[in-house]
């Protein structure tokens, strides 16, 4: 009897040799993008628990959308796409490309504002806008030179389930960051006991005494375009000043000293009324108090003739981007229109 010891020897060194269609493996490559995705998800537990509405980038606070709502979903968007790009990066690194192109875009704009923070750990980090564009760029360009690399874009097993767990751990930080910022809602749209408080508005006579606040928020938020409709004094403006005392038809422009656009449009109001006095419109001048350490300039230095009105400055911030033109006929408010400087017009 013969044995072919090395024949059956040959066989089993073939059976074991490495196949040339094995795919690539995607470690050294995927750690640019977790780092990444962990950038951002710390970004999105800082908003979660010290994030404010005034600390959104300017090219968001200037849009006409709820600055609690847009904080919510940033908290909500930057979860999802953070943990999807470290537990998933071969799948997460799409989204996450994409996002940091959003920031890329906002804080590019954001520059333009002067703003010395870019806002984006929400107040936690002062961090300069420039800064936060060099690393945001940094990491954009590491991911994409990942992606063609080490081509991710492979299928990768249980992703359905971090996808899941992802959009769950989303969801309970929105929640949590929506309950936290629930005390910032304003009061006009939230609480249905200032309503009936000021049941007759426009009648001094059965109006309770306007008081002064005894509660100050850190930041407060004044959106006009919901005012529209309303008696004045039941908006949140009317919450921190006796709108009362204003004409019942009047033009409000609220406005910052150091706003260069104010400034603009202000010294424009001033020669018009001064062109045509009669025809002129009532000015109530709301001014914003000047943020407390500001050492740059005060550039309003010609205003209409009008009730000059100050809001308090022991509220922090006042979330809201002037000029704003108030048009109050018979005490409601009628219009509500904020002034765009050059830049922003198309």
């Amino acid at each position: 009897m013969t044995f072919h010891i090395s024949e059956n020897k040959s066989v089993v060194n073939e059976s074991k040799a490495p196949s040339s269609t094995s795919k690539k493996p995607f470690q050294i490559e995927g750690i640019l993008v977790r780092i990444a995705g962990l950038w951002v998800f710390a970004g999105a537990l800082t908003k979660t628990f010290v994030g404010l509405p005034g600390d959104l980038p300017v090219p968001i606070l200037q849009m006409d959308f709820d600055p609690l709502v847009v904080l919510v979903i940033a908290v909500a968007v930057e979860t999802t796409i953070g943990l999807l790009a470290i537990l998933a990066p071969r799948r997460g690194w799409i989204p996450l490309a994409a996002l940091l192109c959003v920031f890329a875009a906002v804080l590019a704009l954001h520059m333009r504002s002067g703003a010395e923070s870019c806002g984006c750990f929400g107040g936690a980090l002062l961090i300069p806008p420039a800064l936060m564009l060099g690393i945001d760029a940094a990491l954009l360009l590491g991911v994409l030179a990942t992606a063609l690399r080490g081509r991710p874009w492979r299928p990768q097993r249980a992703f359905a389930f971090i996808a899941i767990g992802a959009l769950v751990a989303s969801a309970i930080l929105a929640v949590s960051t929506q309950s936290r910022l629930e005390k910032f809602q304003p009061k006009e749209s939230s609480s249905a006991s200032l309503s009936n408080t000021f049941a007759t508005p426009l009648i001094a006579t059965q109006t309770p005494p306007w008081n002064f606040p005894t509660d100050f928020p850190p930041q407060v938020l004044l959106r006009p375009t919901q005012w529209i409709g309303k008696p004045l004094a039941q908006t949140e403006l009317g919450r921190w000043t006796d709108t009362l005392l204003f004409p019942q038809d009047a033009t409000v422009i609220i406005y910052y000293l150091s706003c260069n656009h104010c400034a603009d449009h202000l010294k424009d109001l001033a020669a018009k009324q001064a062109a045509d006095p009669q025809h002129a419109p009532k000015y109530v001048l709301v001014q914003l108090p000047t943020p407390a350490g500001y050492k740059g300039r005060i550039f309003v230095n010609e205003l209409p003739a009008g009730l000059r009105v100050e809001l308090t400055a022991q509220v922090k911030t006042w979330v809201i981007t002037p000029p704003w033109d108030i048009t109050v006929t018979g005490g409601i408010v009628a219009r509500a229109e904020r002034t765009k400087w050059e830049g922003e017009k198309p």
